[in-house]
């Protein structure tokens, strides 16, 4: 689980954890928890698993039940999965639930599961019931967004005859 507050990046290394999956052959599938769907039970996981026919989630099952059925579905895929959940915060209590259920059990299968999630209140109850390992993003110092800048920086043009500038702190 990647935490922080908004706009910290979570966004960019979920992204940047997303692309060199695909690029080593693992099927990455991708959902988004969206505020407006969170009382619609499972709408979090059945865009997750959309392109997974095998798997068909009715309402009224348990989290721990479709839990169970998840994790015996991704032990039989023909290639390791990542499962890459942005906003995870948003997601609907049944999603949240079994996908917790799932993260706590992957350890034997070629799994992997990726969650951010905006930091809150209500983020830190469900966090502390999932008991999910975290990686809360902290805001830079300066001198070390200084740093960042830097080294994002495209190389300076030299024009002939002009010294480059010294650089300031």
């Amino acid at each position: 689980m990647v935490r922080g507050e908004a706009g910290i990046g979570k966004s960019a290394l979920w992204s940047r954890a997303c692309a060199p999956a695909e690029e080593r052959g693992m099927r990455v599938l991708t959902t988004t928890g969206v505020q407006a769907e969170m009382e619609l039970p499972y709408a979090g996981i059945t865009h997750l698993f959309r392109r997974l026919p095998e798997l068909t989630v009715s309402g009224e099952e348990s989290p721990f039940r479709v839990g169970v059925e998840v994790l015996d579905l991704l032990g039989r895929l023909d290639r390791p999965v990542l499962l890459a959940v942005e906003d995870a915060h948003w997601l609907d209590r049944a999603s949240w639930e079994m996908l917790t259920f799932v993260a706590r059990r992957l350890e034997p299968d070629p799994v992997a599961l990726v969650l951010t999630a905006r930091d809150g209140g209500d983020v830190d109850r469900l966090l502390a019931a999932a008991a999910l390992p975290e990686l809360p993003l902290d805001p830079l110092d300066p001198d070390q967004a200084g740093a960042l800048l830097a080294s994002c920086r495209p190389p300076a043009r030299r024009r002939a005859g002009v010294p480059p500038r010294p650089a300031t702190g």
